[in-house]
């Protein structure tokens, strides 16, 4: 596993492995990345602007990008923050979000070890919960075995912008990627 990182003045990514000892991943370019989430999802991030930013960013204290070479060829890349709760004015802990997840060749095990791993880096800052959209990549089984459960609420988004842009989403169909940032 490594963190991806992708300082300002950066045209690539590069990595920083959580294990000096560990063999060496291969990031593919940042633009055959992107093609590949254009390619295989109706909506994805762009690699900068907000996502950047905040997921990108290096010494990011809540937030970050990480990427597991799970051998065999099968990959996962996985973006998330931590953020505090608060109720009537009343802070609590803080919850692990999951912002989107790219996977290669990865079986429901490959999954749920990376679920799992993200889970023990969100207990480690503190966080109570875990959560994410379900987008589609990870099985619905899993993420009950895991202990996840569906929530009833239902979110409306807008898209705002130039004609050209919102003409883009007229055959959007689930999943949905979507950037609160």
């Amino acid at each position: 596993m490594a963190a991806v990182i992708r300082a300002d003045d950066d045209t690539e990514w590069s990595m920083r492995p959580d294990d000096a000892a560990a063999a060496p991943i291969v990031l593919p370019s940042v633009a055959d990345f992107t093609q590949t989430i254009r390619r295989q999802y109706d909506v994805a991030f762009g690699l900068d602007a907000s996502f950047r930013t905040l997921y990108l960013r290096p010494g990011a204290p809540d937030a970050g990008t990480l990427w597991y070479d799970l051998g065999q060829g099968a990959a996962c890349c996985m973006s998330f923050s931590m953020t505090p709760l608060i109720v009537n004015d009343r802070p609590l802990r803080r919850a692990g979000l999951i912002q989107s997840l790219h996977s290669v060749d990865c079986t429901a095990d490959h999954l749920g070890r990376v679920l799992l791993h993200l889970a023990q880096v969100f207990q480690q800052h503190n966080c109570f919960a875990v959560s994410l959209y379900d987008v589609g990549v990870i099985p619905t089984e899993l993420l009950y075995r895991l202990g996840f459960h569906a929530s009833e609420d239902r979110y409306a988004y807008a898209v705002r912008g130039p004609n050209q842009e919102i003409a883009a989403f007229a055959t959007v169909q689930p999943p949905f990627f979507i950037d609160f940032t």
